[in-house]
């Protein structure tokens, strides 16, 4: 940095090092004398980078797990998801028990626990309206990401077609039958509510209160893939290509947390819809095959 763009000299510390990698977590500087689009560049120089946060500085200080019960309860959130696919799937042996538990408990509740702890109702009010500023730039890269991430989707679709097992029995045990009341209100929730509510948890909750380094952000992917990769043996997906898939969803993840943290929240959002109606494009065509080919024994 040169010496005509240095800060200035006493700095407002909001920030802390992690106990255990010794990273910034945030530096906000006294403003004074420097514009605020000349700190911002040049904290992005520096490796700095709070997404759509900018406006709420003090709440990434505030919300920062630091300390280590906090560290704990972050930790065990991010485990939830695996841990209630586990319960709900293989215990209970219903996918709607499954996806509603891991929505209300996981996405909702503890986050919104750990926050309103820690920065109050009205920092939760903040902090979640800071997630979606500046919406129409968002919205705009969202709508690139819908469409590319959609074609891609069903081209590895189409590719990967001939390994989905025929049997829907799996899928029906789950409370997934192939009544249309059932699939049209599976279809709608899974491809609406769950992309949300997955980015608000995944991408923004996550890399805010774990921080922006690396080992965080692959340590969150990890957990991404592997919830999903109980979800992929549930319905019946051979291990093989679950392993090969969940692998691939560890780097869709890392991915989904750049682009949060370039485009904002909405536009991952929009491109996990994408993904996620690509799902359910696929759900449907399984259970048509299956009923295809039930009718032709039927008939024969």
């Amino acid at each position: 940095m040169s010496q005509g763009d240095s800060l200035p000299p006493t700095p407002v510390l909001f920030g802390v090092k992690s106990e255990d990698d010794q990273e910034t977590l945030l530096v906000v500087p006294g403003l004074a004398g420097v514009g605020a689009e000349r700190w911002w560049r040049l904290c992005a120089r520096d490796g700095a980078d709070f997404g759509p946060l900018k406006a709420h500085p003090e709440l990434v200080s505030l919300l920062a797990a630091r300390t280590a019960p906090q560290k704990a309860y972050v930790r065990a959130n991010m485990a939830m998801p695996t841990l209630t696919m586990a319960a709900c799937l293989y215990g209970f042996g219903s996918a709607w028990a499954a996806v509603v538990a891991f929505h209300l408990i996981s996405c909702i509740l503890m986050p919104s626990a750990y926050v309103v702890a820690c920065a109050g109702l009205d920092g939760a009010a903040r902090l979640y309206a800071a997630f979606f500023v500046d919406l129409r730039s968002q919205l705009t890269w969202g709508a690139f990401y819908f469409v590319w991430v959609g074609a891609v989707g069903l081209l590895l679709y189409r590719a990967l077609r001939d390994f989905v097992p025929p049997d829907t029995t799996p899928l029906i045990e789950l409370g997934i039958t192939p009544d249309p009341t059932t699939l049209l209100l599976f279809s709608l929730y899974f491809s609406v509510v769950n992309p949300v509510l997955e980015e608000l948890f995944w991408r923004g909750f996550l890399s805010l209160v774990l921080g922006a380094g690396e080992r965080h952000l692959l340590a969150a992917s990890a957990a991404y893939a592997l919830y999903h990769g109980l979800v992929l043996l549930a319905i019946g997906i051979d291990p093989a290509v679950a392993a090969a898939l969940v692998v691939g969803l560890g780097l869709v993840g890392r991915v989904m947390s750049e682009m949060y943290r370039r485009t904002g929240l909405a536009s991952g959002v929009l491109a996990h819809m994408a993904g996620d109606i690509v799902v359910v494009m696929a759900l449907l065509d399984w259970y048509y095959s299956w009923l295809q080919r039930r009718r032709v024994l039927e008939g024969g």
